[in-house]
């Protein structure tokens, strides 16, 4: 039984809720092939019905699509996933087993898209935390990933000559822009990859020292290379001198880009939905203020919550729900910042809704590829492009609702909640949920709600109240959540019941969080 997420006290957070059932129910049916006896079965493709990359499947959206279905707890799809990708990709120059930015149907193919690579390894390591020891396609994935033709394998023969890793594709140089570049959200995947891997490794006792200095290495390349005087992070530089190229950096297709936030929203991957690593946070701030103060992105996310995805490509009108909105929505989340989370997930649910763009879809539910900002549609191209149900941009705005909700998918040793609510939205239910927890599977069942702090929740396992700000937590899980937290509040005053603060603390927007063990 798959898990479900539903949000509720606003117009938005209903909508929300919609179209995230609607839109995993139509990729299952529209964009996976899941008949058994097809030579393609588990390919995911792009889109379909004809729209651009109809029958390909691009690794990084197949790759969070992984992830997703891992953590929803669709199995049999994940499972078929899996192993579409592990039948597809073949042999690099190197002899290791690297992705290429796209598979064509029953085409297998080797390539240097390193985001694609690593996000396919993260999915995979999501989807052997939930699979039983016997099951064979854990058998299968566990020897692609520890073999020694592994991503991981090739990792660490790079990167014990050369600071960073060089990939091609969209997250290379950029979109259209070919040869290797060292990118920083490519190489932030693969230390996502090394780290997600060494704490699998961990878990089912292998040697993980390797993985963690090679993601170390990659951590100190980051700062080396990647980060400008601001502390936001350098889209990419050459491999050759490690300098950025201007020409690259102020490509239209680059400058302001979005896919900018990735580096701070996949900490989730491997941190949870509590970052622990202030750096990194620092930095992904930093990002956010640099992308905002350019004026109309300002304009628009002040004034609508729409937070484009570039500069300059199609006027600044243009985001989609991946790499614009969602990765921006996300990266808000992992900051704390309250406020600019509320606005862009608001704007996400609404413009999926109530749309400009001339999508084709049969359900009105459904996310795609493209979104514009109105003021400027007469004097752009408004195509639609991969449209309706577009693999990423549905599988991403699942990953939003995961972090707005607080479940971490990523530790064995805790059970962590930490929802996030728009500060218009009153609740969210989550239901059937099964999270790996030590050596079993945990079914979780849960409410978190506002409530004012007067009001009789003598049903709820935990409450937090401070001032006018009151949370309620009701739980339906044999296991008690090791750490819980609640806010945001305006006070530091906070009263617990049904458990204990361990930490309060202020967070970006001057919130305060209470940071609770459940009794």
């Amino acid at each position: 039984m798959s898990g479900k997420i539903k949000f509720y006290g606003a117009k938005n957070a209903e909508l929300f809720t919609k179209e995230l059932d609607h839109s995993l129910k139509g990729a299952i049916e529209h964009l996976m092939d899941m008949d058994p006896a097809s030579p393609s079965y588990g390919f995911a493709q792009a889109s379909f019905d004809g729209r651009p990359w109809t029958d390909t499947m691009w690794t990084r959206d197949a790759g969070v699509m992984l992830r997703e279905l891992s953590c929803y707890g669709m199995m049999d799809e994940a499972r078929a996933l899996a192993n579409s990708l592990i039948n597809l990709v073949q042999e690099n120059e190197k002899g290791f087993f690297t992705f290429p930015e796209r598979f064509e149907r029953n085409k297998p193919d080797f390539g240097h898209e390193l985001d694609g690579t690593a996000s396919i390894v993260i999915g995979m390591v999501f989807l052997l935390r939930r699979l039983d020891a016997q099951d064979e396609t854990k058998k299968r994935v566990e020897e692609f990933l520890w073999g020694e033709k592994s991503p991981l394998k090739y990792a660490q023969s790079v990167l014990s000559e050369s600071p960073l890793l060089s990939g091609d594709g969209e997250f290379g140089g950029g979109c259209g822009i070919q040869g290797r570049y060292v990118n920083v959200v490519q190489n932030a995947l693969v230390r996502a990859m090394l780290i997600a891997s060494a704490q699998y490794a961990r878990e089912t006792g292998r040697d993980a020292s390797v993985l963690e200095e090679t993601a170390q290495r990659i951590r100190e390349g980051i700062e080396k290379y990647l980060v400008n005087e601001n502390g936001a992070w350098i889209w990419c530089v050459s491999p050759d001198t490690m300098q950025p190229d201007p020409a690259i950096i102020n490509h239209e297709i680059n400058k302001g880009f979005g896919g900018l936030n990735d580096v701070l929203a996949l900490t989730s991957e491997i941190e949870g939905v509590l970052a622990k690593d202030d750096k990194m946070v620092q930095h992904g701030r930093a990002m956010l203020d640099e992308l905002y103060s350019f004026p109309r992105r300002k304009q628009l996310f002040d004034s609508e919550g729409l937070w484009i995805q570039f500069d300059e490509y199609q006027k600044g009108s243009l985001t989609s729900f991946s790499y614009g909105q969602c990765y921006a929505v996300q990266a808000m989340a992992m900051a704390d910042r309250i406020e600019w989370f509320s606005r862009g997930l608001n704007y996400l649910a609404e413009a999926a809704f109530y749309n400009n763009t001339p999508v084709v879809r049969k359900d009105p539910y459904w996310f795609f590829e493209r979104v514009f900002a109105g003021d400027r549609i007469a004097q752009i191209d408004t195509w639609e492009g991969c449209g309706a149900l577009n693999l990423v941009n549905m599988a991403e705005p699942l990953k939003v609702a995961r972090l707005a909700a607080g479940i971490d998918c990523t530790s064995k040793d805790a059970i962590v909640i930490a929802p996030r609510l728009p500060i218009n939205w009153s609740g969210v239910a989550v239901e059937n949920w099964v999270l790996p927890n030590k050596d079993s599977l945990v079914p979780v069942s849960m409410r978190y709600e506002k409530v004012a702090p007067g009001a009789c929740t003598c049903s709820a396992r935990m409450t937090a109240k401070a001032g006018e700000e009151g949370y309620a937590l009701y739980w339906d899980c044999a296991k008690k959540a090791d750490v819980v937290r609640f806010g945001p509040f305006a006070s530091k005053d906070i009263e617990v019941t049904g458990g204990k603060i361990t930490s309060v603390y202020q967070s970006e927007d001057g919130f305060w969080f209470a940071e609770t063990e459940m009794e």
